[in-house]
């Protein structure tokens, strides 16, 4: 379990994975119980057992593009890099339109150092959905990785004004106007 975690929250989240457990000793295919249990998985930075829970909610519910995302995010966490941009791109192919599955591989990419490649897949993302502002922190944060410190700043300001309760985004927004305007 994570040390960055609350104990209260680490004891909340050990008795909930605990109770996904009985529920599925009764009912292995119960498909709440195992989504619920992966994203505990994933909560609690077991992310190898959370790749394997996804991957049975996958063989219940192959359909779902967000089962795909989540295990693609999963097998991202685990470095799994290839097999996590295969998953985005089933995603995509059963929905077009998913910008979870856009925003999350921009976001792998950019992990991996592709900040150039992730760029693409946050715009498409912004483009289907503009009110999303995570996407925009993200590019943000890979322009800002590319040295392109006056795009990052307007992300970052996008990403404000849709959720101004947003202080990461308002701190990188800061350091980018300083690097632009050091006298400041």
């Amino acid at each position: 379990m994570s040390k960055a975690l609350p104990n209260r929250y680490v004891g909340r989240l050990y008795q909930a994975i605990q109770r996904f457990y009985k529920v599925l000793a009764l009912n292995p295919r119960h498909l709440g119980a195992l989504k619920s249990k992966a994203i505990a998985m994933v909560e609690s930075k077991q992310y190898q057992l959370a790749a394997d829970c996804f991957q049975q909610v996958l063989s219940l519910e192959p359909g779902n593009p967000w089962n795909y995302c989540e295990l693609g995010f999963v097998l991202a966490e685990l470095g799994k890099h290839e097999d996590a941009m295969s998953c985005f791109n089933q995603a995509v192919t059963l929905n077009p339109e998913c910008i979870v599955a856009y925003h999350t591989k921009g976001t792998s990419l950019m992990e991996e150092g592709r900040c150039t490649e992730s760029i693409d897949y946050f715009d498409i993302s912004i483009n289907l959905n503009p009110t999303f502002a995570p996407t925009y922190f993200h590019k943000g944060c890979a322009c800002e990785n590319l040295g392109r410190y006056k795009e990052a700043s307007e992300c970052y300001g996008n990403c404000l004004r849709l959720q101004p309760q947003y202080p990461l985004a308002l701190q990188r927004q800061h350091e980018c106007l300083m690097k632009l305007n050091p006298k400041r």
